[in-house]
């Protein structure tokens, strides 16, 4: 599978995330919401599965993106990183 924009490393575990999707974006992430809107249900912030949570620790445009039973985390550090990172879990997907 190619991603882009290229991963920096993968760590694959077993099992998968079967809820639908819905998002609530942070203030500074709105410019995002056409393109989230494509592909998930919007949300607020209390019934989210996708959560958008800023890193200051991140590298610029660098993100993270987790997945558990419950829920997907993105960890970013700025808008582009979460714009990257909308693009590779829908790939994923």
């Amino acid at each position: 599978m190619t991603i882009f924009p290229k991963v920096k490393e993968l760590i694959k575990s077993s099992g998968y995330f079967l809820k639908e999707i819905f998002y609530h974006l942070p203030d500074e992430l709105s410019a995002l919401d056409e393109l989230l809107s494509r592909n998930f249900q919007k949300s607020d912030h209390n019934t989210a599965t996708l959560m958008f949570i800023p890193e200051a620790t991140l590298k610029e445009e660098e993100y993270r993106i987790t997945v558990s039973e419950t829920k997907v985390t993105i960890n970013y550090q700025d808008y582009h990183g979460a714009l990257y990172a909308i693009v590779t879990l829908i790939q994923l997907m």
